[in-house]
């Protein structure tokens, strides 16, 4: 599995949670993000 399969994975699983920048979701989920996803793909995921 390639990392972007990963993280659109990633995306599915957590899918619920509320994006809005200003959310504590949010900052929680960038840090997971931060971890479990390679910074290549970072700027891929806010083009989503």
């Amino acid at each position: 599995m390639t990392n972007l399969e990963k993280g659109i994975n990633y995306l599915k699983k957590y899918n619920n949670i509320n994006l809005s920048t200003n959310n504590n979701d949010f900052k929680t989920f960038r840090a997971l993000m931060s971890i479990t996803i390679p910074d290549k793909l970072d700027s891929y995921f806010y083009q989503i």
